[in-house]
């Protein structure tokens, strides 16, 4: 079972991650193409799966697979 938690949690980890740098690359698109409230909606994207990503990390490291 603790392997199981473990494949899901980085399996959970690249999905966040990988979301994170889409966030960040459509921020950088939409700001060159001078859209700032798409730019802005990609940067919270970003944000907001990092933030997600750090709660993971914590839960993982407060209560890790025995």
């Amino acid at each position: 079972m603790d392997d199981v938690l473990t494949w899901l949690f980085w399996s959970f980890a690249a999905v966040i991650g990988y979301s994170y740098i889409g966030g960040f690359i459509k921020y950088l698109h939409h700001l060159r193409r001078g859209s700032r409230i798409m730019a802005t909606q990609a940067l919270l994207q970003s944000m907001l799966s990092m933030f997600v990503l750090v709660a993971l990390w914590l839960i993982h490291w407060y209560y890790p697979p025995v």
